[in-house]
Parts: structure tokens; C-alpha cells; sequence
């Protein structure tokens, strides 16, 4: 078999030979060219085949829920290409869809069902002059009060501030819609936060057109303020945020979508935003910081040497019961002056437990807390939980001495003039009937007649005089 399988080169001459290995080579070079080229389109062919798997699995992974915002956000913002039209700021101007933002501001101010403040930018005037107009005749269409603040200037700034705080004080249900600059929102936002202007009847809506919200605006929105913001990542189309849409908002607070308006549908979700009794069902085990103090029957507190405790109330078991069914966790604190305080001083700062809720250091209160004007202008008062009808009760008085009855009606200052009164009142009398009608005869009878009849009248005794 080795014999047969290994050959022994037949005798030839080197022409034979020479020929033989240039066609070996030829073969050989030949064989190694086309085995590239295959190689090279079956990596095409794998090439392709992969990504069409990945694009596949990619559109298998995320499918389209209708109900779910974040998803139809996920997939809107692939289609979109966002972008900062109009250079830095914020601002963005040139570019904007004005008729639609007035159709969207119209939809959305309508659905709060409260008045409205539109607070401009010049640079928005100037790109759009019929923009403003068109926002306000739109708004009156649909029967909303507006009031218009042009931030030109920093009185103007400041003219609107004062606006918000008689808003705030006045307890009105009103809007404020900004569209400016990035900076100058973010610079009103942190005077809003600086001077204490939060309510729950005013909200706060804010226009982030062009740009992305920038952290320094996120991070000075508290829990207690109301803010929208209304971005816009394609025209036609705008994302509304708010801040109170989470019961547990963690640091700070953050924007969560809530709802979103296009030209073609309109506002998707009604009301605009969610209501707090939807938002705050569920605490999900968030902390509290409750004042408390000793009021029987409401609160049962025994104060120790460098320590309290709570031993029970009206109160307390409202509390708990609360967090029972809220699931939330509290602890009690005890306020340093231990009184409730009551509405802000000349040195404008307040005592007790309203004080350490105005300045966040608790965050609620419960307890027999009566709501007046100076406390309202501090603290928001939730709903009543208890309504007394109140009565003042003085004690019996003694028996009097009936000697001096006759004298006890009037005090001892008016006796004497009383006495005067009675003594010239008859004689007054008689020179008026004796000049009128005059009586030469009885003079005397008809003085005493008029005497009479004066004490008769003083002693609510009916007399007529002839």
C-alpha cells in the first residue's frame, strides 16, 4: 500500500519538469484568489443578516402601549429630533409654532378653570407681534380673565412679584404663564422660592420651548409649589410636567409628564392635572415630622426631664389612623415654645408650631388650631375636623336686696341729673301752656297740673293734661 500510494517521479527532462511547476503555481494562486472573494461577500451576508436580527429584536423589545405616557414619550422622542432652535438660553424665538402654542395655551388654561397672567418676554413681541394679541382674544373666547406683565425690565420683574403676592395673600385661584429666557426663569423661580410666594390655588406654568430643563430650575422647586412645565419637542406637539404628581418625591422635588396636548387631538387627559386625592392615596412609607402638644382631650403629652411621650387623644388616634391608611410614618417632635403661634410679628417671622411649618422644619400639624386671616397668609389650613358651636357662660348672680330696687336701674352719676330733669320739667311746661292758650284765672291749679303731670310721666304713670 506505501508502495502504491507514494509514486516515484518517472524519469523526465527539466522542460517537462519546469512546466509542471509554473502550472502548479498557476493552479495555486488561482485556488487562493477566489477563496478570498468568497470570504469576503459571505462577512456582507452575515453582516446584513445580523443587524436585520437586532432590528427586529430591537422592535420586539419595546411595543407600543397606548396607556402608558412614558412609552408613548419613548417612541415619540425616536421619531423627533430634538433640537435648540434659535441659538442658547432657552430662547428660540425665531422658530417657534405661534399658532399652535396659542391653541395649546388656550386648551390648557381652560382645563385649569382658573384665571390666567401671561408674563412675556420682549424677544417674543418682537419675533411675534400678533402672538400675545391672539393668546389674550383666545382666551377671553373662552371666558378666562387675563392679565398681562412684559418683563422688559427688573421693575417689571418686581411688578409682577408684588401681583403674585397679593394673589397668594388674597387666597385667589389664578395662573402664571412665563415664556422668557432661560435665565430669567430660572432668576423667578428662585424669587418665588425666596419670598415664600407658594400656594395651592396659584399655579405656575413655565415654557421650556427650545431648551432642556436646566437643574438649577429643577432643583429650586419645593414640594409645597405648584409648577407646570411645558416643553415642546417637535411643533405641534407639547409635554406638560408638574411637581406635585408623585406622593413621594424623595429629594427635593422632580417633574413627572402628566399630560400632553398635539394639534391634531388636543389635550389627551382630563382634568390637566392630577387631582390630590389621586396623587397622595399612597405615602409609601414616607416620613413626617408632627409637632404635638399637651391639650386634653386632643393630646395627652407627658413632658420629662429631656424627653416626651405621647399617652394618647383625639389626635393621636386621628394620626394614626391617617398613616394607617395613607402608609406613612411619622414622629412626633416637640416645638421649642410649645404654644401654636399666631400670624407674623413686625420682624415678619412667626413662633410654635406654625413657625416651624413656615419655615419646613415640620410638615404638618393636627390639633384644636382655629384658622385666621395672620394665620392664612403662613400656612395652607386642610379640612376642618371639627366644628363647635361656641357659647359663653358666666356665673349665677347673687341675690339683690330689694330695699334698693327702685335705685339700682341707673348709676349714681345720673341720679342727679335725672332729679333735675323732674323739678324744671314741670315749670317749663306750665310757661309753655300758659304762653300759648293763656289762663287768666287758675294760674295756680295749672302750675300744679304741670307738676304732676312731669312726675307722672317719670313713673311711666298715664296722665292727660286739661
Amino acid at each position: 500500500m506505501s508502495i502504491i500510494g507514494l509514486q516515484r517521479p518517472s524519469s523526465s527532462s527539466s522542460s517537462e519538469k519546469d512546466e509542471r511547476r509554473r502550472t502548479r503555481e498557476k493552479n495555486r494562486t488561482h485556488t487562493h484568489f477566489t477563496f478570498g472573494g468568497d470570504m469576503t461577500a459571505a462577512r456582507r451576508w452575515r453582516c446584513s443578516l445580523a443587524i436585520t436580527a437586532a432590528a427586529v429584536l430591537a422592535t420586539m423589545a419595546t411595543p407600543e402601549r397606548h396607556d402608558d405616557h412614558s412609552n408613548i414619550w419613548r417612541r415619540q422622542r425616536r421619531r423627533t429630533v430634538v433640537g435648540d432652535v434659535g441659538g442658547g438660553g432657552g430662547g428660540g424665538w425665531r422658530d417657534l409654532d405661534y399658532g399652535n402654542l396659542t391653541n395649546a395655551i388656550r386648551d390648557i388654561v381652560e382645563a385649569m378653570t382658573v384665571d390666567c397672567t401671561l408674563a412675556v418676554h420682549s424677544g417674543v413681541e418682537n419675533a411675534a407681534a400678533d402672538f400675545l394679541s391672539n393668546t389674550i382674544k383666545s382666551l377671553h373666547g373662552r371666558g378666562v380673565t387675563t392679565t398681562h406683565h412684559a418683563l422688559l425690565t427688573e421693575d417689571h420683574v418686581q411688578s409682577l412679584l408684588i401681583d403674585i403676592r397679593r394673589a397668594v395673600t388674597d387666597g385667589h385661584h389664578t395662573s402664571y404663564i412665563v415664556l422668557s429666557t432661560s435665565t430669567l426663569m430660572e432668576n423667578l423661580l428662585s424669587a418665588i422660592r425666596r419670598s415664600n410666594l407658594m400656594s395651592r390655588n396659584v399655579v405656575y406654568v413655565f415654557l421650556w420651548l427650545r431648551s432642556p430643563v436646566s437643574r438649577t430650575f429643577k432643583t429650586d422647586i419645593l414640594e409645597a409649589m405648584r409648577v407646570c412645565v411645558i416643553t415642546s419637542p417637535r411643533p405641534g406637539f407639547y409635554q406638560i410636567y408638574y411637581s406635585q404628581a408623585s406622593a413621594r418625591p424623595g429629594y427635593g422635588s422632580t417633574l413627572k409628564m402628566v399630560n400632553w396636548w398635539s394639534a391634531m387631538d388636543g389635550l389627551v387627559r382630563f382634568p390637566l392635572l392630577p387631582p390630590p386625592k389621586r396623587v397622595y392615596k399612597n405615602f409609601e412609607g414616607r416620613y413626617f415630622n408632627v409637632p404635638v402638644l399637651h391639650k386634653p382631650p386632643w393630646t395627652f403629652v407627658e413632658y420629662l426631664n429631656d424627653s416626651f411621650r405621647v399617652e394618647g387623644g383625639r389626635d393621636d388616634k386621628l394620626i394614626n389612623l391617617l398613616a394607617d391608611k395613607l402608609h406613612f410614618q411619622f414622629r412626633y417632635i416637640d416645638p421649642p415654645d410649645r404654644t401654636q403661634g399666631s400670624g407674623l410679628d413686625q420682624g415678619s417671622s412667626i413662633q410654635g408650631v406654625l413657625g416651624l411649618i413656615w419655615q419646613r422644619e415640620a410638615d404638618w400639624f393636627v390639633g384644636d388650631l382655629s384658622i385666621t386671616y395672620e394665620r392664612n397668609l403662613v400656612v395652607d389650613f386642610s379640612f376642618l375636623t371639627l366644628v363647635d358651636n361656641e357659647a359663653f357662660l358666666t356665673h349665677a348672680p347673687g341675690r339683690l336686696n330689694e330695699a334698693f330696687s327702685l335705685i339700682r336701674p341707673f348709676h349714681w352719676s345720673v341720679w342727679p341729673l335725672l332729679l333735675i330733669t323732674v323739678i324744671f320739667s314741670g315749670p317749663i311746661l306750665y310757661i309753655l301752656v300758659d304762653t300759648t292758650d293763656g289762663h287768666p284765672q287758675g294760674k295756680s291749679m295749672l302750675y300744679w297740673k304741670c307738676v304732676w303731670w312731669s312726675i307722672t310721666v317719670f313713673l311711666q304713670q298715664g296722665n292727660v293734661l286739661h
